[in-house]
């Protein structure tokens, strides 16, 4: 197998990468994005989703999204992650 992570900032950045792999059989997968993020990064990227959720949900019913990468799928956590949902709460006791 060949593989590559490419970041203008290095693949260790904790930044968003492109990753790319060949397998011996030809099969190619493509993705982007970051991979195992340190808590106070993934705290941004979950905080700007939950900020925008209109902007997930626009890539998300994208017919050509779906037809590329099928459904969404996780592990079917049971709720939001408990800093997420103690600043939710905050800002919205503030309003």
């Amino acid at each position: 197998m060949f593989s590559a992570a490419i970041c203008p900032q290095g693949r260790n950045s904790g930044l968003p990468a492109y990753y790319f792999h060949i397998t011996e059989t030809g099969e190619l997968l493509i993705a982007g994005g970051v991979y195992m993020p340190e808590p106070g990064i993934l705290g941004q990227i979950r905080q700007h989703i939950a900020e925008h959720p209109e902007q997930l949900a626009a890539v998300l019913a994208e017919p050509a999204f779906a037809a590329t990468c099928g459904a969404l799928a996780g592990s079917g956590s049971s709720g939001r992650p408990r800093a997420t949902t103690k600043r939710r709460r905050a800002s919205s006791s503030s309003s």
